[in-house]
């Protein structure tokens, strides 16, 4: 038995309460951003742990989405800067779209963020 069986036991079972997990990570059932193009979603060309994301909440959220050739943890390893690019654009973007700015984001847009300072006030 253990944690696999949990969750209606037999076969399946823990895949059930595995597929119930991922299920609340669903980014679709966030709502839609109020500057919606201001988003821009980075996603990797060949990721096997969440195929085709990037494109399905392109399509929800009706925003950009830019591919690398890589998968998912190498993305986040080797395109460290694409990350970086695709965050300073965003804000750019709602700041030019004149939403209120928000004190919990970072302001500075010049280089890469500094790690140490938190861009939530909670963290």
């Amino acid at each position: 038995r253990g944690a696999w069986s949990r969750g209606g036991g037999g076969r399946g079972g823990g895949r059930g309460v595995w597929a119930a997990w991922l299920d609340g990570t669903d980014l679709r059932r966030c709502p839609r951003r109020p500057v919606p193009g201001a988003a821009v979603v980075v996603s990797a060309l060949y990721d096997a742990y969440t195929p085709n994301s990037g494109e399905i909440l392109s399509k929800h959220w009706d925003c950009e989405v830019r591919y690398l050739p890589s998968g998912h943890c190498s993305s986040f390893v080797l395109h460290h800067s694409a990350f970086n690019d695709a965050i300073r654009d965003a804000i750019g973007r709602l700041r030019a779209s004149g939403v209120p700015s928000n004190p919990g984001i970072a302001t500075s847009l010049s280089g890469p963020a500094d790690v140490r300072t938190p861009l939530h006030p909670s963290l």
